[in-house]
């Protein structure tokens, strides 16, 4: 599998949604959602979080903004 180009850490950092989900979760505590609702909300969050992981270990790192002594 070919590895995807993303922008350094030192450029752009790659942040997990961990503020997404926690707004997603006051959100649906406050509206008092159903059960059905939380687990939709549970799926879609757990997918989100595998596909954060698998680009955090899959990731090429390219450098944007390279010094002039750097090759």
């Amino acid at each position: 599998m070919k590895k995807s180009k993303v922008i350094n850490p030192k450029n752009l950092p790659l942040r997990p949604p961990l503020i997404g989900t926690l707004v997603w979760w006051l959100v649906f505590d406050k509206l008092d959602v159903p059960g059905w609702g939380w687990g939709v909300m549970g799926t879609l969050l757990a997918v989100v979080w595998a596909v954060w992981v698998f680009e955090f270990f899959t990731r090429d790192l390219v450098n944007v903004l390279k010094a002039d002594d750097e090759p």
